[in-house]
């Protein structure tokens, strides 16, 4: 049953998650996330990422649940889509800014 429900979520365009208030999607991830575009824009943010670039989001609205859904999303994009590399970045970006909240 859980191979099940893992396989539909995959299958399934999820809802984007929720932003600091008044902020567009394009502000979060230029402003608080900085995950830049492409596969290597996450992958150059991911060097800067540490306790003190994580309270900066803190303090920028950022929340534990809101970096768990966005990690969410971006794992459902690439398993919808397993060439989706941004995606997988993306994914590997937040489990550390997760890691350091």
């Amino acid at each position: 049953m859980l191979l099940r429900c893992v396989y539909l979520l995959g299958k399934i365009k999820l809802s984007r998650p929720g932003r600091p208030l008044g902020m567009t999607q394009s502000q979060f991830g230029k402003e608080v996330i900085g995950w830049g575009s492409r596969p290597q824009g996450a992958l150059d943010r991911l060097k800067q990422i540490n306790p003190t670039s994580v309270g900066t989001m803190k303090q920028q609205g950022l929340t534990k649940e809101m970096a768990t859904e966005w990690r969410d999303f971006y794992s459902n994009e690439f398993a919808r889509n397993s060439n989706n590399q941004t995606a997988a970045n993306r994914v590997v970006l937040m489990n550390k800014i997760l890691d350091n909240f």
